[in-house]
């Protein structure tokens, strides 16, 4: 398991577990985070920016997250049906290596799939085993994408410091084929001049060919100042500029819930959209362009929770939640 590069704190969630999202991939889904903050430092983060966001160094894990979400679905005086299925981490990540965090996590999974509720994740840490054996128990009702920008190391320790290593990413792959789970890959965000290389993109096609992988999901980096800020606190005086230098003259526009954000030119963007499709295909792969992040284009909703995967949930008994064990990898 990978170490966490952050302190936990532990406190109480007020507001109800179960979130509407206003992003359209994911509109009409409740959504669940399990804590606030994320160690995984991801440079290109917008949720870091947030009002609520803990201060640099800081996850605020929600301990009565379990409880509060049982206590929402069967409450006597529930007057909605069940969701048939529920996103987690739109604005954290349910397997930051904190243990704490993680039978949390576990518990609020297992308490969605022991009421036939499905569970869609999007992930960029390592899932430990118990997970995989819980999912196993209910392979109808999971679905996991997960993130993946490069194969490059060197990428990875400076865009996402924190989070699961790639080979670690491609073994979540594998091992979710062996169990048995419905899996896919986003590739989001790509960076410009950083990350869409020909050679970056079709060692990474191949290497989930290899994997049997068939679809993606893909876009470019959304450029908002917060994430501008990061990029310029964080990154190598010559990543940031290039980055910056690729959007210049780009308006604002209100993309993705933020009415402050800048985008790559839109042919600019299509060219090398119809360049990656082709790399995609010749390994057999299906790219999807994610419209919420490219609302000026002429392409179809991205599949991001797995509405596909998914078929009507149905109601089921409630048992003990149990305790998440450490991991070794």
């Amino acid at each position: 398991m990978p170490t966490a590069k952050a302190n936990l704190v532990s406190g109480s969630r007020q507001s109800p577990v179960l979130q509407p999202v206003s992003i359209g991939c994911l509109k009409e889904v409740p959504a669940v985070n399990v804590a606030r903050g994320c160690s995984f430092g991801c440079v290109y983060c917008y949720a870091r920016s947030y009002r609520h966001a803990p201060a640099g160094g800081e996850v605020y894990l929600y301990a009565n997250l379990v409880e509060q979400l049982c206590g929402e679905l069967d409450s006597p005086r529930r007057r909605k049906p069940w969701p048939r299925y529920v996103s987690f981490n739109t604005s954290t990540d349910s397997f930051q290596p904190f243990e704490e965090l993680l039978e949390i996590s576990y518990g609020a999974m297992k308490a969605l799939l022991e009421r036939g509720i499905g569970v869609s994740l999007l992930t960029k840490g390592w899932i430990p085993s118990e997970f995989l054996d819980l999912f196993a128990s209910h392979p109808a009702n999971v679905f996991v994408k997960i993130g993946l920008n490069s194969l490059r190391e060197d990428l990875h320790q400076l865009y996402e410091p924190g989070a699961a290593s790639p080979e670690q990413r491609l073994d979540n792959l594998r091992r979710l084929e062996r169990a048995g789970i419905r899996r896919s890959v986003r590739i989001d965000p790509l960076v410009p001049g950083i990350s869409d290389g020909v050679e970056d993109l079709q060692a990474l096609f191949r290497a989930l060919a290899r994997l049997e992988i068939r679809d993606v999901s893909l876009s470019y980096l959304i450029l908002r100042p917060a994430i501008l800020g990061q990029m310029r606190r964080e990154l190598p005086l010559s990543h940031s500029r290039l980055i910056e230098s690729r959007y210049a003259g780009s308006p604002l526009d209100r993309v993705a819930a933020s009415s402050c954000t800048q985008l790559l030119p839109s042919g600019w963007r299509e060219g090398f959209y119809r360049r990656i499709e082709a790399l995609g295909a010749a390994e057999g792969i299906q790219v999807e362009i994610c419209r919420c992040k490219n609302p000026d284009l002429s392409v179809g909703l991205c599949d991001l929770e797995g509405r596909a995967a998914f078929r009507a949930a149905t109601s089921g008994g409630a048992g003990q939640l149990s305790l998440f064990r450490r991991a070794s990898v």
